[in-house]
């Protein structure tokens, strides 16, 4: 996997049912991949759920995919904590 600098098609199952889909790339494949693409789509690259490693190896897919996790995790009960927080600052 690592010397390819990609791995497409990753999908992650949360525990609440959500799927998401990720591409990895290490940068140096990334940037190939880009320039090729704008050169060849009017100047523009686009795709969905990349996510830049600095090398694609399953050990660095599975940490990545555990820190994402604690971000999506934190970044929700966040949110929760907030808009708790909101209700009662506006109830005063």
């Amino acid at each position: 996997m690592e010397s390819k600098g990609y791995f497409y098609g990753c999908s992650v199952e949360l525990n609440s049912h959500e799927i998401y889909h990720l591409n990895f790339y290490d940068t140096a494949r990334f940037y190939q991949d880009a320039i090729d693409e704008i050169s060849e789509s009017n100047s523009y690259f686009y795709e969905e759920n990349v996510v830049l490693l600095e090398k694609v190896t399953l050990e660095n897919i599975i940490n990545t995919i555990d820190k994402l996790y604690k971000k999506i995790f934190l970044a929700e009960w966040l949110d929760l904590d907030f808009r708790k927080n909101s209700r009662r600052n506006s109830e005063k």
